[in-house]
């Protein structure tokens, strides 16, 4: 028999498992987007990545992102950025998403925004960031 503790801790777990694979699932198909976009075949980008075709076919189903190395060479090859790829992932997913603090409301703005308003944003930031230590110096 189970303690509330485990049956709740397993529950989290297997939450966490489908949130994962409903997140590789959605960079996938963006990663397949994004290649049949540039008119980039599986075998040409498997080439350019080193891995045979079937990886390719098993990264756009979302089942192979070994780690975070493999990602970047994929924006690489696709001429796209990480939050390009992530730029398909449901809301619901993204941590923070419906909690609202500070943070959880700065990262889903932050999710929303393209990579030019992103600079913007970091611009900004990083001014006011200075400004605050100048006041405080």
């Amino acid at each position: 028999m189970q303690l509330p503790e485990q049956a709740e801790s397993a529950a989290k777990k297997s939450r966490d498992r489908d949130r994962g694979k409903s997140v590789n699932l959605a960079v996938g198909q963006r990663i397949r987007s994004l290649r049949e976009q540039k008119g980039i075949t599986q075998e040409a980008m498997g080439n350019h990545l080193n891995v045979a075709q079937t990886m390719t076919q098993k990264f756009e189903i979302g089942m192979c992102f070994s780690n975070i190395y493999r990602l970047l060479d994929i924006c690489a090859v696709l001429g796209c950025t990480l939050n390009d790829l992530a730029a398909t992932i449901p809301q619901e997913l993204i941590p923070g998403y419906g909690v609202d603090t500070y943070e959880a409301r700065l990262m889903r703005l932050v999710h929303e925004m393209d990579a030019s308003e992103r600079k913007v944003l970091i611009g900004m930031l990083e001014y006011l960031s200075k400004e605050a230590a100048k006041e405080l110096s």
